[in-house]
Formats: structure tokens, sequence, C-alpha cells
């Protein structure tokens, strides 16, 4: 027996027993019917809130001195010449946190966690600042001063982010500025 001729007939068996689908069949409703179900995520629980060193559970809004300390300190760290930038992370938040609560003579109320999550706020804030500042500085008018340009980089900054930049206090305070009342 020829093999082609046997190959076409197991084909024409094929044909007329079963036909096979080529692609999967498709619905009306489109490629998902089923409805997308979120994740649930389990309630928290009352052991699941990080504590303030205290024991405290209730957060504290953060102070303009607080916000003064914490710049200073980090500002002290990170410029220490033993120190400096190139200590890893626990020891040179360890060393600002110890700064930051004997500035603050209150003892530890506050997490590492809160400290870090407050530098991080503070600093990107003074950054967006900054670069309406030195913007405003670039394309100043002749006779221009400081303050006026200080003045409209504010008056952009709450346009731009709908809240006053409010740090500004802090960041002079702790260059050793003197400030304008």
């Amino acid at each position: 027996m020829n093999t082609k001729t046997s190959h076409n007939r197991g084909k024409e068996k094929m044909k007329r027993d079963e036909v096979i689908p080529e692609t999967q069949p498709t619905t009306n409703a489109g490629p998902s019917t089923q409805s997308k179900q979120r994740r649930r995520h389990r309630k928290k629980q009352a052991g699941d809130t990080e504590t303030a060193v205290g024991g405290s559970s209730r957060i504290e809004k953060w102070t303009t001195e607080e916000e003064f300390q914490l710049t200073k300190a980090w500002i002290d760290v990170s410029e220490d010449p033993i120190v400096g930038r190139n200590k890893k992370g626990p020891d040179f938040w360890t060393k600002i946190r110890n700064q930051f609560f004997q500035a603050m003579g209150r003892g530890e109320y506050r997490t590492n966690d809160m400290l870090s999550s407050k530098w991080r706020d503070m600093n990107l804030k003074v950054r967006k600042f900054n670069g309406i500042y030195s913007q405003k500085w670039q394309t100043r008018r002749s006779g221009q001063s400081d303050a006026m340009i200080e003045l409209e980089a504010e008056d952009q900054y709450r346009e731009e982010f709908n809240a006053s930049f409010t740090l500004k206090r802090s960041i002079l305070k702790s260059q050793g500025c003197k400030l304008r009342k």
C-alpha cells in the first residue's frame, strides 16, 4: 500500500468523523466574561499599627521646631567628616535620631520610620521650591531683589501645589540665616 494513499484516507476519515476547531470559540461578551474582583485586604487588627516609642498610637502633628531640629540634625550628620553621607542607612539615621531627640528633650517619641518619612516629605517639598526659585532667579529682571524672587517663587509654589511652602523658616534657621518677619 502506498503511504500517500494511507495518509489521505486518514485525513478523509478524520474530516467525516470529527471537526477540530482551529481557534477557541468566542462569545459576544468579549474576551473576558467574568467580572474582575478586587483583592480584598484583611482588616487591620489593633496590633497592626506601628506605635510611637512611648506606646501611643495617636499620631502627633509635626511642629515647626521639630522640622527645624530634624533638618539641623540631618545637616549636622551629613556634613560630619567622619560619618558623612557614606555611612550606611541605619547608622546614619541612628545618629540623626539621637541628635533629634537630644535637641527636643522629650525622650524617644517618634519611630525611625516617622523621622525618615518626614525627612523624605520635607526634602521633596524643598527640592520643588528650589526648582521654582532657581528658575525665577535665572530669569530675573534687572533690579529685582532676592526677596522679590522669593515672594514670586512662594506664589508659584502655592499655585502649583495648592499649599504654601512652610519649610523656609526651618531651612534658613538651620543654616544660621537671619529670618525676616
